[in-house]
Parts: C-alpha cells; sequence; structure tokens
C-alpha cells in the first residue's frame, strides 16, 4: 500500500509540476493562475488516482499469477 502512495504522490506531482509552465523559443512561460486553478488541480488529482488503481490492480493480479 505504500507504494500506492508513493505512485500516486509521484505521478500528482509530476502532472501538476508540468502543467507549471512550458518553453517556447522565447524561454520558458509561466501559467501560474491556470495550474493553480481547482477544475485543473481536480483533474490532475482524478488522473493520478486512476493511475494509481490501475497501479494496484496490476500488482494484485502478478501476485496470483
Amino acid at each position: 500500500m505504500k507504494k500506492a502512495l508513493y505512485f500516486f504522490l509521484i505521478i500528482f506531482i509530476h502532472l501538476t509540476a508540468l502543467d507549471f509552465f512550458f518553453v517556447n523559443y522565447q524561454g520558458p512561460v509561466f501559467l501560474w493562475d491556470k495550474a493553480t486553478e481547482l477544475a485543473t488541480l481536480t483533474t490532475h488529482f482524478v488522473i493520478a488516482l486512476v493511475s494509481c488503481l490501475i497501479f494496484i490492480l496490476v500488482e494484485k493480479l502478478l501476485q496470483r499469477k
């Protein structure tokens, strides 16, 4: 269960960090306003949660086998 929590945190932080900025030819562009909206953070949370559930399911299937 600890691995699943770490997996969730890594995915959530990774998604959120990737959404904070992007780099174009003029340099980095920071999207603080968009990235900190409740809808955006909720989307990141749901994606990380679904990923974590798939991770747990695959782990349980591998343990059975």
